[in-house]
């Protein structure tokens, strides 16, 4: 069984056609929101971060948001022990009520961060060696600013989909993209309907940037006035920049973003516009699990946000489940080693499908 599929857009095709991929032939890491589907990634991170791209000659910029953004600060704290106390956090989580509120969950957030980032953490990945972070976030204007009155946030969430859907750039008038970046390189977008914003990371607000870049709108309390940023109201980054669909100038290098899923949706609220193409893949190789792969794990699906409503009162069910669709992923990791190591990649490269 094949465990993993690999799908480039044009200009990555070409370039893997023609010169297979080693790590400096890598550009740029990007990693997709997604809450719990990005523990189906969990088997590739040690040998992709921790192996294979240590064995750059130049600095790499890793960017990501939301559940993504975790993901390759992990990467940057260069430490299997930190890595693993999110991942075991993040799995455990349990709560009392079927629906928690807000505060509940914001608050087992920042516990989780504060345990896997810290002060110490945060030097760590502002002196990673050759990872440079890039945090997505979005500043919110009008009622998505609002944590409470509820009913505020929500009208002001139904305003910024009733936008996104007539044009995507007219999101830019509830959000602004600001990108929380290691003070070394600052990864500029060559577009910028949404008026980005770049923001050095410092100890100070590192783990408020991480926080605030996971806050999803209705479920989590955003971030008031993160350290050195523009005042405002800091939300989840993946309603700007959901699964990587970056609008980068063209890369001499590849785009690697390995993803829970084959195909590329631009924004949060662009999921259920079945219209809306992304646009930026150019450059962009993604490597995800198989469909066959998908099917064999436990429940035949990776871990997703509803799982913590099918298993209510049930949490052990649910750990159980997903840290053994975990312990399954390090085969996804192993092929992937397969594939980096033997120079054999290009010939299981595919073109990216349109969707």
């Amino acid at each position: 069984m094949q465990t993993l599929e690999l799908q480039a857009g044009p200009r990555a095709y070409a370039r893997i056609q023609k010169n297979g991929l080693g790590p400096d032939d890598v550009a740029v890491v990007a990693a997709a929101a997604g809450g719990p589907k990005g523990l189906a990634l969990a088997g590739i991170d040690p040998f992709l971060f921790g192996d294979w791209l240590m064995r750059r000659s130049e600095p790499l910029p890793l960017i990501g948001s939301s559940a993504g953004a975790w993901r390759v600060a992990m990467a940057c704290r260069a430490d299997s022990v930190a890595t693993g106390t999110l991942t075991r956090n993040y799995v455990e989580q349990r709560y009392v009520g079927k629906k928690p509120s807000a505060a509940e969950i914001s608050q087992t957030a920042g516990a989780m961060l504060d345990a896997a980032v810290g002060e110490q953490g945060a030097t760590a990945m502002l002196n990673h060696p050759l990872y440079r972070l890039q945090v997505i976030t979005a500043r919110c204007f009008g009622g998505l600013a609002v944590d409470m009155p509820m009913w505020r946030q929500q009208l002001g969430g139904a305003a910024a989909f009733a936008a996104n859907t007539l044009g995507r750039l007219r999101l830019a008038k509830h959000i602004q993209r600001v990108v929380f970046h290691d003070p070394r390189l600052a990864l500029q977008f060559a577009s910028d309907e949404f008026n980005t914003e770049y923001v050095p990371l410092s100890v100070a607000n590192t783990q408020a940037a991480l926080l605030a870049s996971g806050s999803i709108p209705l479920l989590m309390q955003g971030v008031q006035n993160p350290a050195g940023a523009p005042p405002g109201m800091y939300r989840d980054g993946g309603i700007v920049d959901y699964q990587m669909d970056l609008p980068l100038p063209p890369q001499n290098g590849v785009v690697l973003l390995p993803h829970f899923e084959n195909r590329v949706v631009t924004g949060w609220l662009d999921k259920m516009l079945k219209w809306r193409r992304p646009a930026n893949l150019d450059d962009t190789l993604v490597i995800s699990p198989s469909a066959e792969f998908v099917a064999s794990l436990p429940g035949a699906k990776i871990p997703d946000r509803s799982d913590f409503q099918q298993f209510y009162q049930r949490d052990d069910d649910r750990i159980a489940q997903w840290n053994s669709t975990i312990e399954r992923t390090a085969e996804m990791g192993q092929e992937l080693e397969q594939l980096l190591t033997s120079g054999n990649i290009a010939a299981r490269v595919v073109p990216l499908k349109a969707y």
